[in-house]
């Protein structure tokens, strides 16, 4: 499996850079739940989460692959970071009702799960009432990013209009969206331009 194979060689600089970036944007929509327990789904080694450790109180980072979740927990006890709790589990496969969280956010996964819907329904479940969902992916692309990427089954990016129309579908409010990063990456011989976008929404009383 891909991530399996990478987890160990997964922080290159060019990912810690965009890292960095992305954990910015990321807590300009999320802060006002720094006091509440807030959830990375699809956490990889841990790149966003640790650029957002000292200002949220309890994040839990969740990703389904056991060796991405093994680098993770190694970097957590070298740094006696107890705020952040690594759990590996897929909610494609299996549900999760343990807790409800403030926040939940995911950074360049959900163009790696074929459902769609089914992944933004289960992230929805676990939020609390009035709780954020944060969103960071590909905007759609003609398939120059992954091409690399043997065995690559997921979406080349996502049309935005998409995107807002499975949140508000989904039953999320306040649904925004806006261009958060833009870069290249090295694919063969070129570099290929891509741009990341990121939208919101919050859950509606809890029925």
């Amino acid at each position: 499996m891909y991530f399996e194979r990478e987890a160990a060689s997964w922080d290159t600089h060019r990912r810690i850079q965009r890292a960095e970036t992305l954990s910015e944007r990321i807590y300009e929509q999320i802060c006002e739940k720094k006091d509440r327990p807030v959830l990375e789904y699809g956490c990889g080694t841990g790149l966003i989460s640790l650029g957002l450790q000292s200002r949220m109180q309890d994040i839990t980072l969740m990703d389904s692959s056991p060796e991405m979740i093994r680098e993770l927990t190694a970097k957590i006890h070298r740094g006696g970071l107890g705020n952040l709790h690594p759990l590996c589990r897929d909610l494609t496969r299996s549900r999760y009702s343990e807790r409800q969280f403030g926040a939940v956010y995911a950074s360049m996964v959900l163009h790696h799960i074929p459902d769609t819907r089914g992944i933004l329904r289960a992230l929805h479940g676990l939020l609390e009432e009035d709780g954020i969902l944060c969103i960071v992916d590909l905007d759609r692309e003609d398939g120059s990013f992954h091409s690399g990427e043997t065995g690559f089954a997921g979406h080349n990016g996502f049309r935005r209009e998409e995107m807002f129309s499975l949140f508000r579908e989904t039953g999320l409010t306040g649904v925004s969206v806006c261009t958060v990063f833009q870069g290249q990456k090295s694919a063969g011989m070129r570099n290929v331009p891509y741009s990341l976008f990121c939208i919101t929404g919050r859950r509606g009383p809890v029925m």
